[in-house]
């Protein structure tokens, strides 16, 4: 591996630990499922489980379009070049189940979690 992708493969580790962390402190004591998204590792936006599509439009023209719906969150389109992001799929309670409640960009620093509420 080459100085530069080790430099990237730990900005992206920050990253993810970074909103982990965010998400636990953000959860506790949630009332309601709630869509969490995170630009660069810090917080975009927090969402009910609502009918609504956000649109995260940067300046150096990246465009990432999300879906929230009654049952959860899903890429519904995204500008960057892998669209692993919209292949991803929805996210929904059976996904969080299975250690699934993550959407990521990584071309464009957007990473979206479904929390659900505490029981």
């Amino acid at each position: 591996m080459k100085r530069r992708d080790i430099l990237i493969l730990a900005a992206v580790v920050l990253l993810a630990a970074a909103a982990f962390l965010a998400s636990r402190a953000l959860n506790m004591g949630a009332e309601e499922d709630r869509v969490l998204i995170y630009l660069h590792n810090e917080i975009y936006g927090s969402y009910p489980l609502e009918e609504r599509t956000v649109r995260i439009e940067q300046e150096n023209g990246s465009l990432n379009v999300l879906r929230i719906t009654g049952e959860g969150v899903y890429m519904e389109s995204a500008n960057c070049k892998n669209q692993d992001c919209v292949h991803m799929g929805m996210r929904t309670a059976d996904t969080v189940a299975h250690n699934e409640s993550w959407i990521t960009c990584l071309p464009h620093g957007v990473s979206v979690q479904l929390v659900l509420a505490a029981p």
